[in-house]
């Protein structure tokens, strides 16, 4: 899971005690479904092309009219449309990167902690190794690396998807080995065992049930993250290439005119933070609505 540097509480009305739980998670769910909306909805209802250019008041920054709503960026292409078209470009990287996550966490995650022994001694100094590395410099590395050789936009999603998926599936693999070890001697585990039930169906009917709250949480947050990890990733200039959108891009040319035209960068870092924003407090609001010692803190 590729942690979210954005903890930290801005709103603290957000964390009453009359708000806690239901709060969170209706002010995350609602950021978040705006997000999903935005990149459903938003190219259909822009008329022109992320990658088109409207040159009949000029090529450069055009203001907020009805014909552009947010204005144009500095070679005359719609700027709503390209925001909205890199909604879609941070959502698909990062379900992605979670599914990457879950398939590979929960597997390794599982195995080393319900059989233990060798087995979960080389799964966990295999993660030791990889948590050895901070993650957005391992993800810029491969990334990098895969850059070099990839052309097209399909090529170039693909390597994004395998830079941050390789750095997330860590921490995702030691929270299911803590839970996983903590439910394999439960009295039910036991009772099934007794029974004569196989391992696959103790994993599949009892344990993996068990691991729905905390993997769901824990998705939540690593979206934020793989977000914000593909959006570092295009700033720098090796995430997703030109001339297809990403909000990390958006926000690194808008930083050239940032004095003469603020807006360039301030709109997708606004809806960057938001969106982030939104997953972490939906995931405050999931661990807090499943863990019934948080509720009324």
């Amino acid at each position: 899971m590729i942690a979210s540097p954005l903890r930290f509480y801005p709103f603290s009305f957000l964390r009453s005690r009359r708000t806690t739980g239901s709060g969170l998670l209706a002010f995350g769910g609602t950021l978040a479904a705006l997000l999903v909306l935005l990149a459903a909805v938003g190219p259909l209802l822009s008329p022109y092309g992320y990658n088109q250019q409207d040159l009949r008041a000029g090529a450069q920054f055009q203001a907020p009219s009805p014909a552009h709503w947010l204005g144009t960026d500095d070679l005359g292409r719609d700027l709503f449309t390209r925001l909205a078209v890199g909604a879609r470009v941070s959502l698909g990287i990062g379900f992605g990167v979670v599914l990457i996550e879950l398939v590979v966490g929960l597997l390794l995650g599982l195995l080393a902690g319900y059989f233990g022994g060798r087995i979960d001694t080389l799964i966990m100094r295999v993660t030791d190794v990889m948590f050895a590395f901070p993650d957005l410099l391992l993800a810029i590395f491969i990334a990098s690396m895969f850059t070099v050789h990839s052309t097209g936009f399909t090529a170039n999603l693909v390597s994004i998807f395998v830079a941050l998926g390789i750095v997330a599936w860590p921490a995702m693999t030691r929270l299911v080995r803590g839970q996983a070890l903590a439910l394999r001697n439960r009295e039910f585990v036991e009772a099934a065992r007794t029974l004569g039930a196989t391992d696959f169906w103790i994993l599949s009917r009892h344990v993996t049930p068990n691991l729905l709250a905390p993997v769901t949480v824990a998705l939540a947050t690593g979206m934020a993250g793989a977000i914000l990890a593909e959006s570092t990733l295009s700033f720098l200039g090796i995430g997703i290439q030109p001339p297809y959108p990403s909000w990390g891009s958006m926000i690194s040319t808008g930083m050239t005119n940032i004095r003469s035209h603020p807006e360039q960068a301030l709109i997708p870092a606004v809806v960057l933070a938001l969106a982030v924003l939104g997953f972490n407090f939906l995931a405050d609001g999931l661990r807090d609505r499943f863990d019934p010692r948080m509720r009324g803190v």
